[in-house]
């Protein structure tokens, strides 16, 4: 609250807000003593605000007293308002992260995304659950207290994959507490998927810690990385371009570099596989049975993916 630190500039003394039993809620410790009104003592004034005590470490005059709970009453409105407002309002507009501090604590929230609308499912599915729904343009956020959201986000996504026969993701924040509000939540898992669609998944859960590294990578500059393409890893293009290659350094890739695990996957001869993947070394000099190569190469794939949409 920038009350306290308002009053302070404005009457040059140290102020602070406390419960009727004495503890501290906002500004400086001057002291705390109870008063049904007004109370002068010791140099210092103590002010009766409602259900809260306003010290001030200096003797002030009836008309600061008054100022002060006015404007106190003031901010108490407007938080009363922000309290008030539905979650709808709070994920789709400006509202301040410290009005929501203490606020669905427990609560995390899914951002669900798929071509069509499946509300009327989720609807179906947690009915009589202490669940929220909020759409927006792109999708819908799902509002609960989870035991265990990875298990929960696979069942959305297969329950109405086998319904609608329709590609879901489903991007998860984290989990109300202390600082981190509800707000936070929401804006971490709508990225998540948002991220996870540019980097081309169709279908699976992605939570945002795991994926707060796509979205340095999308901060970097453009033309850094046009250079690092064009003179590092010139044959870089090639290997995108040819679906063949592509197809086979990412499922590479997908089985922690196992070779006859890769070649199974794709249904073709472990030495067919070894071929391509020489192929892709000789266009990008990069070898990806190495550990180290092989990242830089799915690092180099998830630049182009996320800039290139």
């Amino acid at each position: 609250m920038g009350f306290c630190e308002g009053i302070k500039k404005a009457l040059k003394c140290n102020v602070g807000i406390y419960d009727l039993k004495g503890k501290i809620l906002y500004g400086f410790n001057t002291n705390f003593r109870y008063t049904d009104d007004v109370l002068y003592s010791n140099n210092s004034t103590y002010i009766r605000c409602g259900e809260m005590i306003v010290s001030a470490d200096c003797l002030l005059s009836q008309d600061a007293v008054n100022l002060i709970r006015m404007i106190l009453s003031l901010e108490q409105e407007k938080e009363a308002a922000t309290f008030m407002q539905p979650l709808e309002y709070i994920l789709k507009n400006d509202i301040s992260y410290e009005s929501l501090i203490g606020r669905y604590e427990g609560y995390t929230v899914l951002y669900i995304k798929c071509r069509e609308d499946v509300e009327d499912i989720l609807f179906n599915i947690y009915s009589g659950y202490d669940v929220e729904l909020v759409k927006d343009d792109d999708g819908i956020y799902l509002i609960k207290k989870f035991e265990d959201i990875e298990n929960e986000a696979n069942s959305i996504i297969n329950g109405i994959g086998d319904e609608r026969g329709i590609n879901i993701i489903i991007g998860s924040g984290r989990m109300v507490k202390d600082k981190y509000t509800i707000k936070h939540s929401s804006q971490d898992a709508k990225l998540s998927a948002v991220f996870a669609e540019k980097l081309g998944f169709k279908n699976g859960y992605f939570v945002y810690d795991k994926m707060v590294i796509y979205e340095v990578i999308n901060s970097l500059d453009i033309g850094e990385l046009e250079k690092l393409y064009d003179e590092i890893y010139r044959g870089f293009f090639d290997v995108i371009r040819d679906r063949e290659l592509i197809n086979t350094a990412e499922e590479f890739l997908k089985r922690d570099l196992n070779i006859s695990e890769a070649a199974r996957r794709l249904y073709i001869h472990r030495n067919t596989l070894l071929y391509r993947i020489e192929k892709i070394k000789s266009l990008t000099g990069l070898d990806i049975k190495s550990f180290e190569e092989a990242m830089i190469f799915k690092f180099l794939l998830i630049i182009y993916r996320l800039k290139s949409k």
